[in-house]
């Protein structure tokens, strides 16, 4: 040929992009990741959101020429036929570049992709949350021929350098299988994109605050006491600690999807939770006691008796070996200087 302009005069006076660009079936069309960003997950809606680059390489035995001074030409891209590939499992999909156009080899070779951010569904297991993998898998399918006319097939190569995650995810790896019907007509490619949490931010954020005011109630309400007014401290102690608790709780449940289950992270706060609202009990209880026995002038519970009369021996018997035995009646015995 001459020139590229007669090639093209050629080549296209007669071909049609409406039909299968070869006599052979199927026609194999091989898939290739060049790039795969993940954008953001959105855990509450269930959806992964990447930039991603799929590159399409098949052969035009329409498009084929021998020629030794021009070995390839560009045309635009709806000019030649083209798979109609379709993410069947994205719920939108949104092209990066306007006008595309298409380069065509001199063995009818052609190299078809753009780069696209893609919307797709990802269902989430929460159970080991924070410390989660999620597998989402996309699905690509070529809608207007059936498996025994186009086939989608991934590359040896599939899956190029560019990978990367986000600050909250890891992307761990990215697979691609082939998929048949079980009506052997229709097929479809599925990409597993597996992704793993960090954890670091909901460990120093959530956990630690959590356990380190869990322990600050329980150490205060077995403090010794002075008067009624520390009593009624460690009670509001006890209340401020379990209003922590629903703020840190509630935090969580925004970053994850409404389940039947609970995650491993609900699971920590709200044993957290349980046990500061024991020990706002075992305050409560201590404190209606102290207050009978020492404002009610009423006698102390027996087994309460029981408790500080055997505490009072253990002192009585250290205080004989020192010299400075004393003796008291159980009625005597002053509840307000910390005794229970």
């Amino acid at each position: 040929m001459s020139s590229e302009s007669e090639l093209y005069t050629e080549l296209f006076s007669t071909y049609s992009n409406f039909s299968i660009p070869t006599n052979a079936t199927p026609l194999i069309v091989t898939v290739y990741l060049h790039f795969l960003y993940i954008l953001a997950v959105a855990e509450t809606q269930e959806t992964i959101k990447f930039l991603a680059f799929f590159n399409y390489y098949w052969t035009d035995s329409y498009l084929q020429w021998n020629s030794t001074r021009i070995q390839n030409i560009v045309v635009e891209a709806n000019e030649i036929w083209r798979p109609d590939v379709v993410c069947t499992s994205c719920a939108e999909v949104t092209g990066v570049l306007g006008d595309k156009r298409i380069e065509i080899g001199s063995d009818g070779k052609i190299g078809y992709g753009f780069p696209e951010v893609m919307v797709s569904r990802c269902p989430l297991s929460i159970h080991n949350f924070p410390f989660d993998t999620q597998k989402c898998s996309v699905t690509l399918q070529v809608m207007s021929y059936q498996a025994d006319q186009v086939l989608l097939k991934p590359g040896v190569a599939f899956l190029g350098d560019e990978i990367r995650g986000t600050t909250e995810w890891d992307l761990k790896n990215v697979t691609a299988v082939w998929v048949l019907n079980s009506n052997n007509k229709t097929g479809y490619l599925e990409i597993e994109i597996v992704i793993k949490r960090n954890s670091t931010c909901y460990v120093w954020v959530l956990m630690v605050p959590t356990f380190l005011a869990c322990n600050l109630a329980v150490v205060g309400t077995f403090l010794p006491t002075i008067n009624t007014g520390t009593r009624f401290s460690k009670v509001l102690l006890n209340v401020c600690v379990l209003l922590t608790m629903m703020v840190l709780l509630d935090i969580a449940a925004a970053d994850i999807p409404k389940t039947s289950y609970l995650p491993q992270l609900a699971w920590f706060i709200f044993i957290e939770m349980l046990v500061c609202f024991l020990a706002g009990v075992i305050s409560v209880l201590m404190l209606v006691t102290h207050h009978i026995v020492t404002i009610c002038d009423a006698t102390s519970p027996a087994w309460l008796t029981c408790l500080i009369c055997e505490s009072s021996k253990s002192n009585e018997e250290r205080k004989e070996k020192n010299g400075e035995t004393r003796h008291k009646s159980p009625k005597e015995f002053d509840f307000s200087h910390g005794s229970i």
